[in-house]
């Protein structure tokens, strides 16, 4: 089966709004209140910086409206999935955060 691919997340508007998202704020996390490495890879890994929608799409949230977007890991960010943002999955987010540490991938990609 072919995997469809949202064109709201890929569209030229998608992409300036994470592009002014990543030069004017600060590179942490949003969920967790970690840094986000500059130089973990974001589509491999689980410390990369990713675009999070605050109200998700799935609720009627936009992908474009810069006022709806901000940072996370991408571990934190998978995590969270669609639920609402709260206290218990912050906390969760902290706790895996402080109890790892960043490592670089050993898969051969």
């Amino acid at each position: 089966m072919a995997r469809t691919v949202d064109p709201n997340l890929v569209s030229k508007p998608r992409a300036r709004a994470c592009a002014e998202l990543k030069r004017t704020q600060p590179w942490i996390c949003h969920l967790c209140g970690y840094p986000i490495p500059r130089d973990a890879d974001h589509q491999r890994d689980r410390y990369g910086y990713t675009v999070d929608e605050l109200i998700p799409r799935s609720a009627g949230g936009s992908t474009t409206d810069p006022s709806n977007l901000a940072p996370a890991h991408r571990w934190c960010n998978s995590y969270r999935n669609d639920q609402p943002i709260t206290d218990p999955i912050r906390q969760h987010c902290r706790t895996v955060m402080t109890s790892t540490q960043p490592q670089p991938t050993s898969r051969n990609w």
